[in-house]
């Protein structure tokens, strides 16, 4: 498993934990890349590729998106045919 390393942009923390899941570094600075270089030398690098891949199949799971996405349609008044 691989680390991730992100920047703040847009709604990319909310599925990165900093630290526990990968990193969210401040978005157009330097920090980044020193950050991925110290992460190719991390023996936690594998962990944290690992929270964050079980972190994701949490999240995303098919039935949850589907659950979440009828839930959407029924607020706004859909009815299945």
């Amino acid at each position: 498993m691989r680390a991730v390393v992100a920047t703040d942009a847009g709604d990319v923390p909310s599925l990165i934990e900093d630290g526990k899941t990968g990193f969210v570094v401040l978005e157009g600075t330097r920090h980044s890349a020193d950050l991925v270089v110290t992460l190719m030398t991390m023996t936690r690098a594998g962990e944290l590729g690992e929270a964050g891949r079980a972190q994701a199949e949490r999240q995303f799971r098919l039935d949850r998106l589907v659950s979440k996405t009828l839930a959407a349609y029924w607020a706004v008044g859909w009815q299945e045919a």
